[in-house]
């Protein structure tokens, strides 16, 4: 199940994680007012499915925070795609 998250279908969906997280992190400096890097993208996206899980839990919460980890993973070149 895990693989699935970030390879296969979401991967041709959504591209490559590295530009991805790029593109998200470039959408949110003006926003935010500063620099923002993968790893904030990504620590942030897995504390919103935090927030999400103890508010309700939530098997889908689980399996997104460790799609995030392993998009982070891939991105950084510490996992193979």
């Amino acid at each position: 199940m895990g693989y699935s998250l970030v390879h296969g279908d979401r991967r041709q969906a959504y591209g490559d994680p590295k530009e991805s997280l790029e593109r998200v992190a470039k959408l949110w400096e003006p926003i935010l007012g500063c620099s923002v890097s993968i790893t904030q993208v990504a620590l942030c996206l897995v504390q919103l499915k935090i927030a999400r899980e103890l508010h309700a839990s939530s098997f889908d919460n689980l399996a997104d925070i460790a799609g995030y980890a392993e998009l982070l993973s891939i991105a950084l070149g510490e996992t193979d795609l």
